[in-house]
């Protein structure tokens, strides 16, 4: 339906990069996602980058869209932490 349209584009980042010119973004997926499919999260990245948005992209491999496992969430950790020092995000406070 067109409501369901519109609420999905308003809630889409690929279609609100514009406001991301000036903030860095983190986005992670999942490659085994089940609820969201990869394939979306390959889109924002293409379009960030014709975009030029500051925006990161990573793939945690082999894990489901709700990380449990160990590995999977040191992972997580790690990217957020080094996309956190690298973007400057915290410096600017």
């Amino acid at each position: 339906s067109p409501d369901t349209i519109d609420a999905y584009m308003e809630s889409s980042l690929i279609y609100d990069l514009e406001d991301l010119q000036d903030t860095p973004a983190l986005a992670i997926q999942s490659t085994e996602d089940n609820i969201v499919d990869p394939v979306q999260a390959a889109l924002l990245d293409r379009v960030a980058q014709k975009e030029d948005a500051p925006v990161t992209y990573k793939t945690i491999e082999g894990a489901p869209h709700i990380l449990q496992k160990r590995s999977h969430l040191d992972r997580l950790c790690n990217m957020t932490a080094d996309f956190l020092s690298v973007s400057g995000v915290c410096d600017k406070r």
